[in-house]
């Protein structure tokens, strides 16, 4: 498996929701904030993705 650290494009839509959906469906952590180190991804479902970008 190979993996790529780059910023989120556009064309990245699909897969960032299907990954966000399923951490949201995840079994949080008992005295963990949910997005603790991943801030940014609490915006997705307040903002369009294209805005999500331009506020990263």
């Amino acid at each position: 498996m190979e993996i790529e650290i780059r910023e989120v494009k556009k064309e990245d839509e699909e897969q960032v929701k299907i990954m966000y959906d399923e951490y949201m469906n995840s079994k949080p952590i008992p005295r963990i904030d949910r997005f603790e180190g991943i801030r940014d991804f609490e915006k997705l479902n307040k903002m369009s993705f294209n805005e999500w970008i331009e506020d990263l």
